[in-house]
């Protein structure tokens, strides 16, 4: 299993899998945390916005320097960053010293990776990974993310627990699962510096330019970032807190029943990544995302005019399904499309972009359910994410990256300098 990856490729998995955990669990507690030290709701939001935009920033850093710095010191110097941030919040009563680990200590409100971990490491990925398999690595990087953030959130109920085993109450449980999350970032940082030279940036690019994005690369990836930043923008309109609060609203289900629906919903997703990777051999990339997404996006526009909670929670398993098989195509997409020496700049530079969109959805989606209907958001996510799909086929559509021969669907090893793993594989 996995016979195509490298050693450094199986670290690179297993760290992913580890900070997963840890970013499950803090996404849960989190804001109960700072409740308990007594922020009020608009304090609460304020921190969470910047964790996601200290995560923003530091991707922006991490495709800046950390091709010239070294990726895995890189990466080691985050790990001793979500340390710090884990030993703050385990000692802290303050709202004020949570706000100042949410801000240097790459944490991730939203139990995904949107920070400088993920920039840098999908980077290296085509490099660790047989040409012809990197979908499937892709796929199973972004299934193993899914499914340990999915096991945190489960550990976040041992708080109270915990807090009781320690002489304490359900803060206490707190402060010793953010000391939990401290010592997987000391984890995270001793994995990235067992990984060999092989993960580092190709020579090409050295000096003051390396970490920048060329003329061309530069072009590329605004178009890219723009057109992620729309579909991002349109994904921040529906997200899954917004689903729930419609479903109760409309339909009024038990908690359990919610729960049972979200709990299939992220079982689907995780399965649907390795799918994915089936038909990007077959398709290609861009072809994977588009043929995927749409029909997904046609659920999500009549998810709102379902006449029950039965035909609501088939509608939205069906989609979730579909929806999120165009994210491994997406990222391996980007970091093959150009140079060797521009991925992690590439990377960055897109990931920002859809963190950022992903932001202002919410915002959107209370004027336009405002305006008409409460159901209206689903509608207009879903038609905004279905011109994202044209414009992008019709953009990228017979882009080679890297292999990737898109008009005949077929694959073949990457270029010498592409990166790829040394020619015995």
């Amino acid at each position: 299993m996995l016979d195509y990856v490298l050693r450094d490729g199986r670290v690179l998995l297993v760290a992913r899998a580890t900070r997963g955990v840890a970013y499950g669990f803090v996404a849960v507690i989190l804001a109960s945390y700072l409740q308990a030290l007594g922020a009020d709701a608009a304090t609460i939001g304020a921190v969470l916005g910047l964790a996601l935009g200290s995560g923003a920033a530091l991707s922006l850093v991490a495709g800046r320097f950390a091709d010239r710095f070294g990726r895995r010191r890189f990466l080691a110097l985050m790990g001793v960053s979500m340390f710090a941030a884990g030993l703050i919040l385990a000692f802290t009563d303050s709202v004020a010293g949570a706000a100042a680990a949410c801000a240097f200590g790459a944490l991730s409100p939203t139990a995904m990776e949107v920070g400088p971990f993920l920039s840098v490491e999908q980077a290296v990925l085509p490099q660790v990974t047989r040409a012809a398999r990197r979908a499937d690595m892709f796929a199973w990087y972004n299934l193993v993310g899914n499914f340990a953030a999915a096991f945190g959130a489960l550990l976040s109920g041992a708080a109270p627990a915990i807090g009781a085993a320690v002489g304490g109450d359900t803060v206490a449980g707190f402060h010793a699962m953010f000391l939990a999350y401290g010592v997987i970032g000391l984890a995270a940082s001793a994995m990235a510096l067992s990984l060999t030279r092989g993960v580092e940036a190709p020579a090409s690019g050295a000096g003051p330019t390396r970490g920048r994005l060329g003329p061309e690369g530069r072009r590329t990836v605004r178009s890219l970032a723009a057109l992620f930043a729309v579909d991002s923008f349109a994904g921040g309109m529906v997200i899954r807190t917004f689903v729930a609060f419609w479903l109760a609203v409309v339909f009024a289900p038990s908690v359990e029943v919610l729960g049972l629906v979200f709990f299939g919903a992220n079982m689907l997703s995780g399965i649907s990544f390795l799918v994915a990777a089936r038909i990007a051999r077959r398709l290609g990339l861009i072809r994977t995302m588009v043929y995927t997404h749409i029909p997904s996006n046609l659920l999500l526009m009549a998810f709102p005019f379902s006449p029950s909670f039965e035909v609501a929670a088939a509608l939205y398993l069906a989609r979730l399904s579909m929806a999120q098989m165009d994210v491994a195509p997406r990222q391996l997409f980007v970091v093959t499309v150009v140079r060797p020496d521009e991925r992690t700049a590439a990377a960055a530079v897109t990931n920002t972009a859809r963190s950022v969109a992903q932001a202002g959805g919410p915002f959107a989606l209370g004027a336009i359910a405002s305006a008409t209907f409460l159901g209206a958001p689903f509608a207009v996510a879903g038609a905004l994410k279905i011109a994202y799909d044209l414009v992008l086929l019709q953009r990228f559509g017979s882009v080679a990256a890297d292999g990737w021969a898109h008009e005949d669907g077929g694959v073949d090893s990457a270029p010498a300098n592409a990166g790829s793993p040394p020619p015995d594989l």
